[in-house]
């Protein structure tokens, strides 16, 4: 999986040194959303993300981010502290589709995420960590140029385990 996401890194800094200056640009975006980890013994969480990345085209970007997943409560367990949490670091590419000339556009993503998650409770605490899948889908609307909402919903693997992430996003242009 290392050599995977190094390989994805490569052919990202290639393209952008082979990418038009007129069709670049960089941009930051933060999302606030909730985690569901699509498993019935454990709670839903707020989760937060950030990051960044570089447009290669006007519809077509690389992109790097974190991601706090939050501290999923185990159901059924009301003694002591008795969470799963997660977070994870993302490199992946964007796809961004306008909607004709009304600002509005659809967008995809997809992926490798580096995760780390941890297990405590009153008598145990683990961790593990691996990479693996993420991908999501949305739908925006652009204010202007350099700036516009969301909506999003992505998925991201961990193991064996499925986070569906539905949130809000923003996003700012340089």
């Amino acid at each position: 999986m290392q050599k995977l996401l190094l390989l994805t890194a490569l052919i990202g800094a290639t393209l952008i040194s082979n990418a038009n200056a007129q069709d670049t640009g960089f941009y930051a975006r933060g999302g606030i959303g909730q985690a569901d980890p699509n498993e019935n013994l454990l709670d839903n969480d707020t989760v937060l993300n950030i990051g960044g990345g570089w447009r290669l085209t006007p519809n077509f970007s690389v992109e790097a981010g974190y991601n706090d997943f939050g501290n999923f409560d185990i159901k059924g367990i009301t003694t002591g502290r008795n969470q799963v949490s997660s977070d994870s670091f993302e490199l992946g590419v964007a796809a961004k589709v306008p909607f004709g000339e009304s600002g509005a556009f659809g967008q995809a993503r997809l992926g490798l995420h580096r995760w780390d998650a941890d297990i405590q409770s009153v008598t145990f605490g683990f961790g593990d960590q691996g990479t693996d899948l993420y991908f999501g889908v949305g739908v925006g609307y652009d204010f202007n140029e350099q700036f516009g909402f969301s909506l999003n919903f992505d998925r991201y693997k961990i193991d064996d385990l499925n986070i569906n992430r539905t949130g809000l996003g923003a996003e700012i242009r340089f």
